[in-house]
């Protein structure tokens, strides 16, 4: 599977390897866990993406990295409206969330459940395809259902 930015907001910001995750932002009227999540829209392609279990300095790294690499908006938890669904795995003791908001529900859930004991939570719904409006181009998506950044992540085994 092609990376996602969640693996350049946690490695490289907190310096801890990740694998992509799923967000335990909840469309079915659950809340989100305390931590810090960064909400990410760029190229008609949203994305959510939350941490878990940070010390106050990882923390800070993941916001600053959120609004200066990946020109995100630092929140207190991942949307629900509009969710196609959200991924959740924990790493290393780190809870690493991730939010669709476009796309095939399918690819991200087989994506997200291949990974060992991630659990995917569908959502309300979103648009079937990414990217922007009038975009001949493909859905800004891998045959995995992750957004292609060129970022890798430990989900996609090193490879990009």
């Amino acid at each position: 599977m092609k990376g996602s930015l969640i693996g350049f907001v946690f490695a490289t910001a907190v310096g801890v390897a990740a694998a992509a995750g799923c967000s335990s932002s909840s469309s079915g009227g659950g809340s989100t866990p305390p931590g810090t999540y960064c909400d990410v829209n760029t190229a008609g392609i949203h994305e959510c993406y939350g941490y878990t279990n940070l010390t106050a300095s990882q923390a800070s790294s993941v916001s600053s990295s959120c609004t200066s690499s990946l020109m995100g908006s630092t929140v207190s938890s991942c949307p629900s409206s509009g969710q196609v669904g959200c991924c959740e795995s924990v790493v290393s003791g780190y809870t690493v969330n991730l939010c669709y908001y476009c796309g095939d529900p399918g690819a991200y859930k087989t994506a997200c459940t291949a990974q060992s004991g991630a659990t995917w939570t569908a959502g309300s719904g979103g648009p079937a395809t990414c990217g922007v409006t009038g975009d001949a181009g493909g859905t800004g998506q891998d045959s995995g259902g992750a957004q292609d950044t060129g970022i890798v992540t430990a989900a996609d085994g090193g490879a990009d």
